[in-house]
């Protein structure tokens, strides 16, 4: 009898154990798989699953969806052993599984990046050939024809056609000479146009996707609306019946409250402003779906006449319950016959169990211990007899007095009962062991029947949960210290008044979050004595003591002697005094006077340059500094920086905006400002001053007009005058005696978070003088180039910094050579020279660049087409006295005309030289002829 109440103790302890551990496993986050056909099972469309995962991940926080890419079959047998809690598959899928009782749809997919407003949860199929292809004249001659379609399971790929030919009478698998299947769209396209095949069938949309992508041209194919003439009002391509989309289905398993929650997160995604490749909606009428699958005899409607199928039918009942009454049978058998076995070794097991159970109770680090309703103990491990220095077996039968003198508090059932009325029947209470030290632990009693007891007996089990007990205090003083932070932070920045008066109040928040008891700000600034000039005075800038300053007071001294050691410390951004022992001996006796267990100094940057200090006192107790309470004042101590920072910055804001007002005057530049949020121009006086209006009725008139007062020729460069951060064109001013007068505009505009045009801001100046200069420059520029074109010359420009040539554009009518790419350097310009008047052309340029005398020699040039021409170069140096630099300008002049008419007349002279010589030798010839017959 003793032992039978021992097994059933240990069993009442270990269900309750499991049941503590199941009570935590609860708490752990759950994990919803779906499972998602693959596009290799059907092909046709490439959804994105991510963006679903995404947002219910998104939307339903106390869930981890996680996505399973499984095959037809895969996924069929994932169903039906609940490895998945939601499948996203084809109608076929979800229809065949859902008249099976497996799958429930609760929503259906649309394709949102398709912009069809009511086709977007719809689609069908698309039976296509080549435009050029005259032995097609309608779907009639598919028969004997190759076909080229999607996967056999695909609606849009296959079943959609096949299901419309059936109804008519043809089975277009028997009809056709030959039927390909692919996944790929693409490659269906590419067998109808390479005319592998003759005819090609893909999904609805596919084919426009591919057009838009590039990938095909629209017009080198065609298709027929001859199945189903309903079609001609669709915005695609299709040839058959639309049938609804993809599902989101659940498995039956899957709890109601998921099931819920799951659908009302799909619903959302359609309302959310971010834009998606595709969302859910209700579920769709899957009635069409159900039609084609009988037309095509598949499962479940498919359907066998023989006899063994009819008999089977109509006798199934009584074969199943002829079947299950044989089962029964067999296994009452089987049972009985072993059940004799069973009973001769029952005894040797549960022997065996409790000694078990002993050991594993033992082996359990919580403290488990058993009482009855008197408070003597029936029995406790090992964990709970050690922790409190006693003997497991030696404490049975006693009570706590005997055991211990009194009861402990947290044995005290008077104690224990007050304080689960307070928080929730949960105990957590510091218990002293008797090696001295000490624990948090959790204290779960359970009151339960005994079998053989009149009386139920009381289990408790303390669980030390020290870790997490001093774990979640520290990250309740972190978060009370960051609340600290940011109070401190919203009354030093959202402040209407200045830094030195907020900064006591967000000192008092600072202290009260970190636990201290005084602390203050010190800055650094030059003492008056000359005496001590060179040496750093610190003086109180503001205080907890709100004013007062008396805890600045005593220890100004030493908070100089701290900083003057520690300073190339402070220099670098560190604190100093995380441990008391970082100070000197000097400087701890003398906080040790003080009273001062701890004083903490952070750095105080402003402008990136050391401005003071933050120290902090404690008073009660020595501490030692955590790193996340170093980082917290480190980042209070940033934030009273940059506010002192802008309190500074905003002093010389308003120097600075009168210099800025002159400096914009002298400068000739006129603020335009115009509010787009509030379509209002807020442009100050001066321009419409600039202009000529006068009176405050004319220039509030300007004003209101507001873009009106560009001309109408310079509206255009305004109109996108939002699509850049940064903005700058020239336009035309009206002005007040009507002409127009050139400005040129430089702004910025400033847009909000959702990136919508508030505000433009920016300069105009006058450019009216620049713009007659440039017409004067541009007319002179045309009178040369009149005369070079009536010279035969063209105008050439060296740069000696470049060491590059650039020529006019007459270079072309001269030589047919193109000015933008023709003699990039003086080389190139040697290339075209002819060789026998090269030495003379470098001695000239030699000359000309080291005398600066002018440049003038003749030589021949040689044509694009190789034929050369006698060219005279003229060239000067230019200085520019404002710059400091030089560059050399000429021209080269066409002589080929005047060389030939000098060679003509030197020719002509030279005969008649030669004729003068020749009738002098023939008059000379005749007075010796005559002298010698007379």
């Amino acid at each position: 009898m003793h032992k039978n109440k021992t097994r059933l103790l240990l069993l009442l302890i270990l269900s309750a154990l499991l049941f503590l551990e199941t009570g935590f496993a609860e708490q752990a986050e759950h994990t919803v798989k779906i499972g998602i056909l693959k596009k290799e099972s059907i092909g046709g469309w490439d959804y994105e699953w991510q963006e679903t995962l995404d947002f219910l991940n998104n939307q339903a926080r106390d869930y981890k969806f996680t996505a399973v890419m499984l095959s037809w079959n895969e996924l069929k047998l994932a169903v039906d052993e609940g490895k998945v809690d939601f499948v996203i598959a084809s109608p076929i899928f979800n229809v065949e599984l859902n008249m099976a009782g497996k799958l429930t749809v609760i929503a259906t997919l649309r394709r949102e990046n398709e912009k069809m407003e009511a086709f977007d949860n719809l689609f069908g199929s698309v039976i296509f050939w080549r435009a050029d292809n005259k032995e097609i004249k309608s779907l009639w001659d598919i028969k004997n024809k190759a076909i080229a379609a999607g996967p056999k399971n695909s609606i849009g790929g296959w079943l959609a056609p096949a299901r419309e030919f059936a109804e008519r009478g043809i089975d277009i698998n028997n009809a056709a000479f030959r039927v390909f299947h692919h996944i790929d769209t693409l490659k269906i396209v590419e067998e109808v146009l390479s005319r592998k095949v003759d005819f090609g069938i893909c999904r609805t949309s596919s084919l426009e996707m591919l057009a838009k992508q590039g990938e095909i041209n629209l017009e080198d194919i065609t298709y027929s609306r001859e199945l189903y003439l309903h079609t001609e009002d669709l915005p695609f391509a299709c040839s058959t019946r639309l049938y609804p989309e993809w599902s989101f289905a659940r498995v039956q398993h899957a709890s109601a409250h998921l099931v819920e929650k799951v659908t009302l997160s799909l619903l959302r995604m359609s309302n959310v402003d971010d834009p998606k490749k595709i969302t859910w909606g209700f579920p769709a009428n899957y009635s069409q779906v159900h039609q084609l699958m009988q037309t095509l005899n598949m499962e479940p409607f498919q359907s066998d006449n023989s006899l063994i199928n009819i008999v089977i039918t109509r006798m199934k009942r009584w074969l199943t319950g002829l079947i299950i009454t044989l089962l029964a049978l067999g296994s009452v058998i089987f049972y009985l016959l072993r059940l004799n076995r069973k009973l001769h070794s029952l005894t040797d097991e549960l022997a065996s169990g409790q000694n078990f159970l002993k050991h594993l109770l033992d082996s359990l680090p919580d403290m488990i211990y058993v009482k009855n309703n008197q408070g003597h103990y029936l029995m406790c491990n090992q964990s709970f007899a050690g922790s409190l220095g006693l003997d497991a077996n030696a404490m049975a039968g006693k009570a706590d007095v005997e055991l211990f003198g009194k009861v402990p508090p947290f044995l005290d059932d008077s104690v224990i009962a007050t304080y689960e009325r307070k928080i929730n029947n949960k105990l957590v209470i510091e218990i002293e062991l008797a090696d001295a030290s000490t624990i948090f632990a959790e204290i779960i009693k359970v009151s339960c029947p005994l079998h053989g007891l009149k009386e139920p007996v009381v289990i408790g089990i303390i669980r030390d949960i020290s870790v997490n007990y001093r774990a979640r205090q520290l990250q309740e003083h972190r978060e009370k210290l960051i609340s600290g932070i940011a109070e401190a932070a919203h009354l030093i920045v959202g402040s209407e008044s200045s830094v030195e008066e907020s900064m006591p109040a967000a000192l008092d928040a600072i202290a009260k979050a970190v636990g201290a008891d005084r602390i203050g700000m010190i800055r650094r600034t030059e003492s008056s004595d000359s005496a001590s000039a060179d040496q750093p005075v610190y003086r109180c800038f503001s205080c907890y003591c709100k004013d007062q300053h008396h805890c600045h007071r005593d220890t100004a001294d030493i908070i100089e002697q701290i900083i003057n050691e520690h300073y190339s410390r402070l220099l670098a951004g560190h604190g100093v005094g995380r441990n008391i022992s970082e100070f000197s001996s000097s400087v701890i006796s003398a906080l040790s006077q003080l009273g001062l267990k701890s004083l903490l100094i952070i750095p105080v940057f402003v402008h990136k340059k050391f401005w003071g200090c933050l120290e902090v006192h404690v008073l009660k107790s020595s501490r030692s500094w955590l790193d996340f309470e170093l980082a917290a004042l480190e980042l209070a101590a940033e934030i009273f920086g940059s506010m002192i920072e802008r309190s500074n910055d905003f002093i010389q804001l308003v120097n600075y905006r009168d210099r800025l007002k002159l400096a914009l005057d002298s400068a000739g530049l006129y603020l335009w400002e115009y509010d787009f949020e509030a379509g209002v121009n807020k442009t100050t006086d001066d321009l419409y001053l600039n202009l000529g209006y006068f009176g405050r009725e004319q220039i509030e008139r300007q004003r209101q007009i507001g873009f009106d007062i560009l001309h109408k020729e310079d509206l255009h460069l305004i109109s996108n005058i939002a699509d850049s951060e940064n903005c700058q064109f020239e336009v035309r001013l009206m002005s007040q005696s009507g002409k127009y007068v050139w400005h040129s505009f430089i702004g910025r505009n400033y847009f909000d978070a959702s990136h919508a045009h508030l505000r433009t801001i920016g300069f105009f100046r006058n450019t009216s003088i620049e713009h007659q200069r440039d017409m004067a420059l541009r007319m002179e520029e045309g009178r040369n180039v009149h005369a070079l074109a009536a010279a035969h010359a063209a105008s050439w420009e060296f740069v000696p910094e470049e060491r590059r040539f650039y020529w006019s554009r007459h270079i072309r009518k001269l030589l047919g050579y193109n000015p933008e790419i023709f003699s990039p350097n003086i080389q190139s310009v040697y290339q075209i020279i002819h060789p026998d008047d090269l030495p003379h052309a470098k001695d000239a340029v030699r000359k000309f660049l080291a005398t600066d005398c002018e440049l003038r020699f003749d030589c021949r040039l040689r044509h694009f087409d190789g034929s050369y021409s006698w060219f005279v170069n003229i060239g000067t140096k230019v200085n520019d006295p404002e710059l400091d630099e030089f560059r050399y300008y000429g021209i080269i002049i066409d002589i080929s005309e005047t060389r030939a008419l000098q060679q003509n007349l030197l020719e002509a002279g030279n005969r008649a030289q030669e004729m003068a010589i020749r009738a002098q030798q023939a008059s000379q010839a005749k007075s010796e002829f005559l002298a010698n017959m007379s």
